[in-house]
């Protein structure tokens, strides 16, 4: 049998699990097929025998036979069934952590990700594996040996059947070369259609405050029927030709049985050979139609099998990250947090997927540990992005980001023995997940109430999640969509303090504060700077600035200024007055223009 790692893509953790539940299967079909006989053979000892001898004994002990050998079939085809049920399940256990991390690494390196693609390509194989597309492939190379078997009942019969077993096996490629493409394009449809149905959910609001619903339901139908063409058009060959090999397996039963007849009139076989040679001539060509009949899910399991292979071809198999060596990475003790950029930049696919468009372009800096930074820059400049690389939310296209010295991207960290996470990052839009307070806080990881309650009361969080109705219990719903911008700003903001990371970045934290959640953020700044944490802050307005250390602004792409507070802000708040613009990729010591004493907002 072949290694099953190396028809799937990448190595399997557990390839001789697979291939026990293969072997089992392919076993159980082969005794099952051989079994399948008994039937034909039970129909020509009865015809040739038991009529002629008129022996009730033989009759009675022929048929007790042939019901426990059918029994016997019935149980293994089940037991097949089963093992292909856990074959369905292994593989997707051992893969689908490897597929999401291929996924989620795709989406850190280019910015975006087709999230339905894998999960379809998982589920077209494990439709594969549980459906009657498996079985059936598995059933197709005893098609032979029934013709055979129809060769030595008589060469008449067996040409017959070889014949009509070519033209649907004709058929039967030529329906899966042409749905392939149309297959795939369905699939491709539907995901749109799916992403656009979400965004106009995600949109409902805007949408219906200012009325384009039947736009986006217009939009959205375009994108659905363009997906049932596609299906359509798949189905309907499918169709056709399913119907042509049902015909045929039909007239070949009845040429069969006719032929069989002819011989029997003219002596060169028994009529007990006749009716079984219309069952067998029936099995023949039985794995040839149920195999036109799963065509849709054998196509759409191949094709998500190369799709996962092209995924997965270059990613760590799942489990804890390896060197160069095969090693598990060596934990580095907990960061200072001098974060460092080398000529990073970042860059995504344009729509039409063939060009690449550069978010970030060749930023060089450092910010040492402890000092608060803060990037400014007009909407489009790349500001985001630049916080999202230094939070490690994306991986650069080019260049290094580094903490400490070492890759953001590729090392680890432990804090006395355990795994630390040295950046906490609060994005521009708090997005929270379904589940309770108290599990967003703590990132869904084990239990630790004083770590999220720690982390709110950092946040200054802590007495408005006593006031909602379960406290740290409340589940925050769908996207956190059960509590007000401002609440999920505090909760996600409690989110990145949780476990003390020794570098924070806020992308716009103060834009759905009011008041008093506007102080709250702003003592736990103060807090943060007491503790010499290093503060990253993306903002467009350049009151909260006041106190920071370093300001950057970002144009097109590029960190054009970068430098002391002091020697920045006048540039970029009376131009007119400024000298020049500082060199971004200068190394600014902590502290520089903040006044003795001086605390951030």
């Amino acid at each position: 049998m072949p290694r099953l790692d190396g028809l799937w893509p990448g190595p399997l953790d557990r390839p001789a699990v697979v291939a026990r539940h293969a072997k089992a299967a392919l076993w159980a079909g082969v005794v099952a097929n051989v079994l399948a006989l008994s039937q034909p053979v039970y129909m020509l000892h009865v015809y040739d025998y038991v009529l002629t001898s008129r022996s009730l004994s033989t009759l009675m002990w022929l048929t007790l036979i042939a019901l426990f050998l059918l029994a016997v079939q019935v149980t293994l085809d089940h037991f097949r069934s089963e093992m292909l049920a856990a074959i369905a399940d292994e593989v997707d256990e051992q893969v689908r952590a490897r597929a999401f991390e291929a996924a989620w690494r795709g989406t850190r390196q280019q910015g975006v990700m087709d999230r339905a693609k894998f999960t379809a390509d998982l589920d077209a194989i494990r439709g594969f594996l549980t459906g009657p597309g498996a079985g059936a492939l598995m059933d197709l190379p005893w098609t032979p040996v029934f013709v055979v078997a129809l060769f030595l009942l008589s060469p008449w019969l067996g040409l017959l059947c070889l014949l009509f077993g070519g033209i649907v096996l004709a058929l039967s490629l030529a329906a899966e070369r042409r749905a392939r493409p149309r297959i795939h394009a369905a699939g491709v449809e539907q995901r749109r259609a799916s992403a656009i149905a979400e965004d106009a959910f995600r949109s409902i609001d805007a949408a219906s405050a200012m009325g384009f619903v039947p736009a986006l339901l217009r939009r959205w139908g375009q994108a659905l029927q363009a997906s049932n063409d596609a299906s359509i058009a798949a189905r309907t060959d499918a169709g056709m030709t399913q119907a042509i090999i049902k015909g045929a397996r039909l007239w070949l039963q009845v040429l069969l049985l006719g032929v069989a007849a002819w011989l029997v009139l003219a002596g060169q076989i028994t009529a007990g050979a006749m009716i079984a040679a219309s069952i067998v001539g029936a099995r023949a060509l039985q794995p040839l139609d149920q195999t036109v009949g799963a065509l849709r899910s054998i196509t759409q399991a191949r094709l998500g099998w190369l799709s996962l292979g092209e995924m997965t071809r270059n990613g760590p198999a799942e489990g804890p990250a390896t060197g160069t060596t095969g090693g598990p990475v060596t934990a580095l003790p907990r960061p200072t947090g001098e974060i460092a950029l080398e000529d990073a930049s970042f860059a995504v696919p344009d729509a039409g997927g063939e060009r690449l468009r550069p978010l970030v372009r060749g930023v060089s800096l450092r910010i040492p540990a402890g000092a608060f930074a803060a990037i400014v820059g007009a909407s489009g400049s790349g500001k985001t992005t630049l916080a999202r690389l230094m939070a490690g939310a994306v991986a650069p296209s080019a260049g290094a980001v580094r903490l400490d010295g070492a890759d953001l991207a590729g090392a680890s960290w432990a804090d006395e023995g355990r795994p630390f996470q040295p950046v906490g990052l609060l994005p521009q839009t708090a997005q929270l997940l379904s589940g309770s307070v108290a599990e967003n806080i703590r990132r869904f990881g084990a239990a630790d109430d004083a770590g999220v309650i720690a982390a709110a009361r950092l946040a200054g969080a802590h007495d408005m999640i006593l006031r909602l109705p379960a406290g740290y219990d409340t589940d925050v719903g769908e996207g956190g969509t059960w509590l007000s911008g401002g609440q999920r700003t505090l909760v996600a903001f409690a989110r990145a303090l949780y476990g003390d990371p020794a570098v924070v970045v806020l992308d716009e934290p103060f834009n759905a504060l009011d008041g008093p959640g506007e102080a709250a953020m702003a003592n736990a700044l103060r807090q943060l700077r007491l503790r010499k944490r290093t503060v990253v802050m993306v903002t467009h307005r350049p009151a909260h600035v006041r106190g920071f250390d370093l300001l950057g602004v970002m144009a097109n792409g590029r960190l054009e200024k970068f430098g002391p507070l002091a020697d920045i802000l006048p540039q970029i708040t009376n131009p007119a007055t400024a000298a020049g613009p500082a060199g971004a990729t200068g190394t600014v010591q902590r502290g520089a223009g903040l006044p003795q004493g001086g605390t951030p907002p």
